[in-house]
C-alpha cells in the first residue's frame, strides 16, 4: 500500500513539474526580414504571422532608456537627434519624467476610441520626445496609412503644424515605406489591435565592433591586393575559394524558387549571409593568406550583440507574462538569435517556413 502511495506521490509531482515547465513556456518565433521591401501584396506574410495571435510583437529598436544612454558621438544617438530636434521644436514642451505617464494616458484613450487623431498625433510627438523610436514611427504609420483619410481640415492643419509633411517625416526617417516595420510588421501590430511595438535591440559594443570591423576590412582589402598583384598566392587561393562559394550558395537559392520572405528565413541564406557579411566567414578560417583572428575578433562582438538582443526580448517578455511572441530582425540576425535562444531552457522556437497558410486573407479585423 506504501509503495502504491509512493508511487502515486511521485507520478504526481512529475506531472505538476511538467505541468509547471510548459506554462513557463515562452514561444519565440524569430522573423528574418529585409529592411529594403520593394512595394506589393504582404498579405500573406502579414496573415501567417496573426495567425499565431502573439502576445507581443518586438522589433530591432532600442528602448527609450538604451538610446538615452549612449554616448552622444555614437551612430544611433547622431541620427536620432535631428528628429527629436524638430519634434521638440514643433511640439508643447513637456517635462520628461511626465512623457511616460502621458504616453499610457494617451494609449488608454486610443483604446477606447481609436480616432482621437490630434490624440494620435500627440502620442507620436511624445514618444519621439521620449527617445522611443520604435513607437513613434508605429503611430506616424498609423496615422499616414490608417487614419489619414478620415482627416477634418482642422486636423490636417494640426498635422501639418506637427509634421509639417510626410515628405519631411519621410526625410527625417521618421517614414520608411520601404522597409519591413511599414510593409508587414506595422499592419501586423494594427490588425492585432495591439498600442505598441516593443524594443529588444543591443547597441552597448557598438564602438568595439566598428573598431573589429575596419580591422579586419583593412586586413581583407590587403588579402585582395594581394591576390591581385599574384593569382598564385594563398591569397588567391582564398578568394577563389570564397567566390566559388558565392556562386554556389547564390545558385542554390535561385534554385529552390522559394518566396523572398521563406529565402530570408532559410538555412541556405543564413550561411550565405554569414558568409558575405564575414568576408567568406568559418568555411576560410585558418586557410594561408585568410585573417583568420581578425574575422573570429569581428565576429565576437557581433555574437555579444546578438546575445543581448536576445537576453533584452526574454527579459521583456516575461515581464509581460508573454507565451508568445514575434521579433522581427534583419535577416543576418535569425540564426544567430535561434541558436542563442535554444540555449534557453524555457523557450519554444517557431519558424517562419514551418506555418501554414492562412485560411483567409479578406480584410482582417483587429481584435
Amino acid at each position: 500500500m506504501f509503495s502504491k502511495l509512493r508511487l502515486f506521490l511521485c507520478l504526481f509531482f512529475l506531472s505538476a513539474l511538467s505541468a509547471a515547465a510548459q506554462s513557463d513556456t515562452l514561444e519565440i518565433l524569430v522573423l528574418g526580414t529585409s529592411h529594403q521591401n520593394t512595394p506589393g501584396d504582404y498579405s500573406k506574410i502579414i496573415g501567417k504571422l496573426k495567425a499565431l495571435q502573439p502576445d507581443m510583437v518586438f522589433g530591432e529598436y532600442l528602448s527609450p532608456a538604451d538610446l538615452k544612454a549612449l554616448p552622444p558621438d555614437s551612430y544611433n544617438a547622431v541620427g536620432f537627434k535631428p528628429k527629436h530636434d524638430f519634434i521638440a521644436q514643433r511640439s508643447k514642451p513637456v517635462k520628461p519624467a511626465m512623457l511616460p505617464r502621458k504616453i499610457k494616458q494617451t494609449e488608454e484613450a486610443l483604446a477606447r476610441f481609436q480616432f482621437l487623431h490630434q490624440a494620435r498625433m500627440t502620442l507620436a510627438q511624445h514618444h519621439v520626445l521620449n527617445f522611443d523610436r520604435g513607437n513613434a514611427e508605429y503611430q506616424l504609420w498609423v496615422l499616414q496609412n490608417k487614419m489619414a483619410s478620415k482627416f477634418g481640415e482642422g486636423e490636417r492643419n494640426v498635422f501639418e503644424k506637427a509634421f509639417l509633411s510626410v515628405d519631411t517625416l519621410i526625410a527625417l526617417k521618421l517614414i520608411r515605406p520601404k522597409t519591413e516595420y511599414h510593409q508587414i510588421i506595422f499592419p501586423l501590430v494594427y490588425e492585432l489591435g495591439m498600442p505598441r511595438i516593443y524594443p529588444m535591440d543591443c547597441q552597448k559594443y557598438d564602438d568595439v565592433w566598428s573598431e573589429a570591423w575596419y580591422k579586419a576590412k583593412v586586413a581583407i582589402e590587403a588579402m585582395e591586393a594581394t591576390a591581385k598583384q599574384d593569382s598564385t598566392s594563398p591569397a588567391a587561393l582564398v578568394v577563389k575559394t570564397r567566390d566559388r562559394f558565392y556562386a554556389e550558395m547564390g545558385q542554390k537559392i535561385k534554385e529552390s524558387k522559394m518566396t523572398s520572405y521563406q529565402i530570408n528565413n532559410s538555412e541556405t541564406y543564413a550561411q550565405m549571409d554569414a558568409a558575405y557579411n564575414f568576408y567568406g566567414g568559418s568555411i576560410l578560417y585558418d586557410l594561408p593568406g585568410f585573417p583568420t583572428q581578425a574575422i573570429k575578433d569581428m565576429y565576437h562582438f557581433w555574437q555579444l550583440r546578438n546575445e543581448g538582443m536576445c537576453q533584452n526580448l526574454v527579459s521583456l517578455a516575461r515581464a509581460h507574462k508573454a507565451k508568445r511572441v514575434i521579433v522581427a530582425v534583419g535577416a543576418s540576425h535569425r540564426k544567430i538569435m535561434n541558436d542563442i535562444l535554444a540555449t534557453y531552457p524555457t523557450v519554444k522556437l517557431l519558424y517562419y517556413n514551418d506555418l501554414p497558410e492562412p485560411t483567409s486573407l479578406t480584410s482582417m479585423q483587429t481584435k
